[in-house]
């Protein structure tokens, strides 16, 4: 009989998509923390997510992932609390923030015109 946390990494699982539970399936135990930090970040961007819900999710032990990628991700405003002004809320959730805005493109430079009557 499957145990606790196999079935609630199943249910957090059935709220993925696709593309993200392939890449999940096939991650790494040994990730760089970058590596780490970019598929929590988009598993954030899927909704708010539990601390231990999503450990069952990564492989990962949750005392490893706040104490490395949690906190780092926070510091660089890459996720947020979803229970904003309460960190130590009973249901703390992380949910990724807005997508950053693209840098304006550059304006074109006027093209040379070289003209034979000019």
């Amino acid at each position: 009989m499957p145990g606790k946390n196999t079935r609630m990494a199943e249910k957090s699982q059935a709220r993925l998509s696709k593309p993200l539970l392939r890449k999940l399936e096939g991650l790494d135990r040994r990730l760089l923390p970058h590596e780490l930090d970019s598929v929590i970040e988009e598993l954030c961007g899927c909704g708010a997510w539990g601390l231990r819900e999503m450990a069952g999710v990564l492989n990962r032990s949750p005392v490893y992932l706040q104490n490395t990628s949690i906190k780092r991700l926070l510091a660089e405003g890459r996720i947020r609390f979803a229970h904003a002004g309460e960190p130590n809320h009973p249901r703390q959730a992380y949910v990724a923030t807005a997508a950053k805005p693209k840098a304006e493109p550059l304006p074109e430079e006027p093209a040379l015109s070289i003209g034979i009557n000019d």
